[in-house]
């Protein structure tokens, strides 16, 4: 039996115990194993069809380096 499994089994008792506070505190610790994280941003456009002054105007801000992108 792995870690994860025993977490969710103990965490399908507490729920069935009625103890729903600590059902959803092991849920907590078990989401990062079971669903992958959603990306804070992504891009409204493929920036490989940007012209090079357009990625230009992305990567600074006020004349400073913002962001970093690799070719």
């Amino acid at each position: 039996m792995t870690p994860l499994a025993i977490l969710l089994a103990v965490m399908q008792r507490k729920w069935n115990d009625g103890d729903h506070d600590g059902a959803a505190t092991l849920a907590r610790i078990a989401a990062p194993y079971l669903h992958p994280r959603v990306l804070a941003a992504r891009p409204s456009t493929d920036l490989a069809t940007l012209a090079d002054d357009d990625l230009d105007a992305l990567r600074t801000h006020d004349g400073e380096r913002t962001s970093t992108f690799s070719p």
